[in-house]
């Protein structure tokens, strides 16, 4: 029996498993065959879990075994898997493709099955527990435990992208992205994430959404009103004001920034962009703890990237990651933090 198992989906398993390490750092991530299943040693929160931006399933008790035939896998699913107390249901789903001569669907009404005939109430709605079973094409893997909250299929996605929000850009960042980076800055640091460039409010609505304490700040009225607009919209909070980053004071206990600056976008009139950074990076830097965490997202056209000048600024890069959008456009995210200064 395995204790604790993360299961990721998503695009990126090496931003997810970083994005898991920044909410549980007192934890560790045991890799197996698939890149998108581990097994977790040490103090894990499975609250802030909850708010990961690609975690499939949080799995206690369970197992993972190669797949090798329905029956065998069904067989060692039920040895491993004891009743709990209260309601049951059974879900499994795969991801990455599916496992020749497998089905999920069989395995929900063998294990099922068994957790009747053990005594337990099969409850389809609301259940007190709910046994997961996901299977990894790629790999052949199946992982299977006890779910933690309700699983990745709940947390509204589709629901908070750009063209359903009653202000919004065409280049505004999709709802996962935006967790992530918020998760990324903030790690499990108390205190306020902030956006200083926050255009139409993407990266504070993600952040609003898992509870934070969240501000932002864009040098446009506009900007300003539809982020608002857009946080009423989702019933959300978050301090919302006109100002210049490169200057403003924030006044707040920062826990991390998260921003998707104008690169690429004539947004700030006729300054330079390096300029630009370079004055933004300074401000935020001298109103942050050391170590304090910031995550920048930029555009790559053609392969290049106007990189902003974060060592000149106190910043340190602590990671990148490339994210592919469509064809000859991409993004890249960069993790830095501050670094202390004479």
């Amino acid at each position: 029996m395995v204790e604790t198992i993360v299961v990721f989906g998503g695009w990126h398993p090496e931003l997810a498993k970083a994005e898991f390490q920044a909410l549980c750092p007192k934890a560790s991530l045991e890799t197996t065959s698939s890149p998108r299943i581990m097994v977790v040693n040490g103090d894990i929160d499975a609250d802030a879990i909850s708010f990961h931006s690609s975690a499939e399933g949080l799995l206690f008790n369970g197992g993972i075994l190669q797949f090798t035939n329905q029956q065998d896998c069904l067989n060692q699913i039920i040895s491993s898997v004891s009743a709990p107390n209260g309601s049951v249901a059974v879900r499994a789903w795969r991801h990455e493709g599916k496992i020749a001569k497998s089905s999920m669907s069989g395995l929900e009404r063998g294990v099922g099955a068994y957790l009747f005939a053990s005594g337990c109430k099969v409850d389809l709605e609301s259940p007190t527990n709910t046994l997961a079973i996901i299977a990894d094409g790629k790999s052949g893997l199946v992982a299977f435990g006890w779910l933690h909250d309700s699983g990745f299929d709940s947390k509204g996605w589709s629901s908070r992208v750009a063209s359903k929000r009653p202000f919004f850009k065409p280049v505004s960042l999709e709802p996962r992205l935006a967790r992530c980076a918020v998760n990324l800055a903030c790690s499990n640091r108390k205190g306020v994430l902030v956006d200083p460039m926050c255009g139409t409010g993407g990266l504070l609505i993600e952040s609003a959404a898992t509870g934070r304490e969240t501000y932002g700040l864009d040098i446009e009225q506009e900007m300003v009103d539809g982020s608002k607009r857009n946080l009423n919209h989702f019933g959300l909070k978050a301090e919302v004001i006109k100002g210049d980053a490169t200057i403003h004071l924030l006044e707040k206990d920062i826990a991390g920034i998260a921003v998707d600056p104008p690169y690429g976008r004539n947004s700030h009139g006729s300054a330079e962009k390096e300029v630009l950074m370079q004055a933004l990076l300074s401000n935020m830097r001298s109103q942050v703890n050391d170590k304090t965490g910031l995550v920048i997202i930029l555009p790559v056209i053609d392969g290049v990237m106007e990189t902003p000048p974060l060592s000149l600024c106190g910043w340190e890069v602590e990671a990148e990651f490339d994210i592919p959008v469509h064809g000859s456009l991409g993004r890249k995210l960069i993790l830095a933090r501050a670094f202390p200064q004479d």
